[in-house]
């Protein structure tokens, strides 16, 4: 199999999973901030690439006054995507155990779609003579649901080869992490997470409060292995849940970012350092 296959079915099993964490559904019509974004704004270029973001689409995961901004519509027309994710990926080699930022959704409109924001390891699980592909991602996110977005931290992951089945963690153990509370966006709030390899679990961490959650019943159904790390991500994500009288866009802003406990970018210069992140988009 060549390697522009194996990319590409990367990018499928991508989506899927994108796709499987859209779970929670959305009955709100017309839920917009004071900070409207017109339609203008989201039917800007949308030239699409597979895979990544094409020269014209490239505004849309950019620096803005200090800070990554990722912006991420749906629009009602048929031949527009129905599910949509936009992300910075980090660009070094080195294996990511823990990722911290500051997190600002600035601008949404929801209306028919299920929205993503936040943070994600993925690991890719050791084939079995050649014939599986299991993906991991393990997030800490804002996810919209009930007329607001709450705090979502969970682990997905395919049961099989073509993504058709998947799995997924229950919620957050022990700590203090506020597992579905409503999430106040007048201010920032500060997501981190992390692999823990003393205990074999996940660190999640929202403002001053954490939690964790244990792996072991996660690797005996997924094949989970941290030593297989792929990638860490800032994503924004939406997927369309039912007919709407408007699209569904949203910008969201990520400050400093620290890998390791060490800064790695804190967004200073005019554009973002392509050296530093990958930008990419996934669609269906």
């Amino acid at each position: 199999m060549t390697k522009l296959v194996l990319v590409r079915q990367l990018w499928i099993i991508l989506l899927a999973v994108f796709l499987a964490g859209c779970g929670e559904t959305s009955d709100v019509n017309d839920k917009k901030n004071k900070d409207q974004i017109s339609k203008t704004d989201a039917e800007g270029d949308n030239e699409e690439v597979n895979g990544t973001l094409s020269e014209t689409s490239k505004s849309f995961v950019r620096v803005d006054t200090g800070r990554l901004q990722v912006s991420t519509f749906l629009v009602l027309d048929e031949d527009q995507p129905s599910a949509l994710a936009r992300f910075a990926e980090i660009a070094e080699n080195e294996k990511v155990l823990k990722i911290r930022s500051r997190v600002f959704i600035d601008k949404y409109v929801i209306s028919g779609a299920n929205v993503r924001v936040g943070m994600e390891l993925a690991f890719q699980a050791s084939r079995n003579q050649g014939k599986k592909t299991d993906l991991t991602l393990v997030r800490n996110q804002f996810t919209y649901k009930d007329e607001g977005f709450r705090l979502s931290g969970k682990a997905i992951g395919c049961k099989n080869e073509d993504c058709s089945q998947f799995f997924e963690s229950s919620a957050i153990e022990n700590g203090n992490y506020p597992l579905n509370s409503l999430i106040d966006l007048d201010d920032a709030h500060t997501l981190s997470l992390e692999w823990d390899k003393s205990n074999f679990r996940f660190m999640y961490t929202f403002d001053k409060a954490s939690g964790y959650l244990d792996m072991d019943e996660f690797i005996k159904e997924s094949g989970f292995n941290p030593r297989n790390f792929l990638s860490a991500r800032l994503f924004v994500a939406a997927k369309k849940t039912g007919s709407t009288k408007e699209g569904s866009r949203i910008v969201a802003r990520f400050g400093d970012v620290f890998i390791n406990d060490e800064l790695y970018d804190d967004f200073s210069g005019d554009e973002l350092n392509l050296e530093k992140w990958r930008i990419a988009e996934i669609y269906h």
